[in-house]
């Protein structure tokens, strides 16, 4: 059913707005940690899947879902799980999924637990708060190919949107411990947002040198850290 003709003002977050925004049409989104449903809503509104399935912890958060999805006379299907791992690739046509607002190392740790439906996947779209060094290199590790990047100001607040799908053979790992960080194809395309994430971390990485300096042990990770967020703004007027 197409429920564009009817589509109401869904506020989503700009975060979750791009997210959604940077997902494949396809039959099924499966949202992960969906809380209030309102990716889910926006999928079938704007005609990015025609079947939704909001998974949460939370049964608070289900309940939420399921009240605004009430509102508009949606059905969709609410799971309580933790991952994806309850998700059967052989009985769900094709599908993208989308993780987003928990840590780095959670995501690659919901993947890893969900292995065959996450390798599945037509793509899968993650939103990490915070650990995304360490997401990245457990993406590369295990087969899957970044396909697009971003970044968002959102409430004040930087977020990094990461798109990707299980394509051994695609992989491009970065052996730039800076770009595992912040992205190749997102430093490629410049961001605005992206270049206010970086003064915003090289500020404060910058701080931490100085305690660091008058305590006198400055920790190499720190040093090196400091110095790839610095190259990064240095060349930022280059040409990609």
């Amino acid at each position: 059913m197409d429920h564009r003709a009817h589509q109401p003002n869904i506020r989503l977050a700009p975060r979750l707005a791009q997210a959604l925004s940077m997902l494949p049409q396809s039959h099924m989104l499966v949202d992960v940690g969906c809380d209030h449903g309102k990716l889910c809503l926006a999928a079938l509104f704007e005609g990015k899947a025609s079947r939704v399935v909001a998974v949460d912890v939370s049964e608070a958060s289900l309940a939420k879902a399921r009240t605004n999805f009430d509102k508009f006379g949606l059905s969709a299907e609410f799971v309580r799980a933790d991952g994806i791992a309850f998700l059967d690739p052989a009985d769900s046509g094709d599908y993208t999924a989308a993780l987003c607002g928990m840590g780095g190392e959670l995501i690659a740790d919901i993947l890893a637990r969900g292995e065959s439906a996450a390798r599945a996947a037509l793509a899968l779209v993650l939103q990490p708060m915070g650990g995304e060094r360490e997401l990245r290199g457990w993406l590369f590790a295990n087969g899957y190919a970044i396909l697009d990047e971003d970044t968002v100001l959102d409430a004040g607040r930087y977020y990094q949107l990461i798109l990707v799908r299980c394509e051994p053979k695609s992989v491009r790992a970065y052996r730039d411990e800076v770009l595992l960080e912040f992205g190749a194809l997102n430093y490629a395309r410049r961001p605005d947002a992206l270049r206010g994430l970086l003064e915003k971390v090289y500020a404060s990485r910058a701080r931490r040198m100085e305690r660091a300096k008058r305590s006198g042990a400055v920790p190499a990770s720190l040093e090196s850290g400091l110095a790839g967020v610095r190259r990064l703004l240095d060349h930022w007027e280059d040409q990609p």
